[in-house]
């Protein structure tokens, strides 16, 4: 999957290599789920009242490291 921009001052776009929808989660430095929802492929999702800092978002497709910045 993708995810851009990254890193991102909040507003950030996955997308699915099928169109789908994806259950994700976003983990913090510590590994605690801090957010899930269901995403639908090309939406933009906004993270900007999460704190500065790295995260890891998980789907069915893997993951990958995001990077929050004021």
């Amino acid at each position: 999957f993708r995810m851009y921009p990254n890193p991102t001052h909040g507003q950030v776009v996955f997308v699915w290599s099928d169109g789908t929808n994806r259950a994700v989660t976003l983990h913090d430095a510590t590994g605690r789920e801090v957010w899930s929802r269901t995403v639908r492929s090309g939406s933009s999702i906004d993270l900007s009242a999460f704190s500065p800092g790295t995260y890891t978002v998980r789907c069915a497709e893997g993951y990958q490291r995001l990077v929050i910045v004021q």
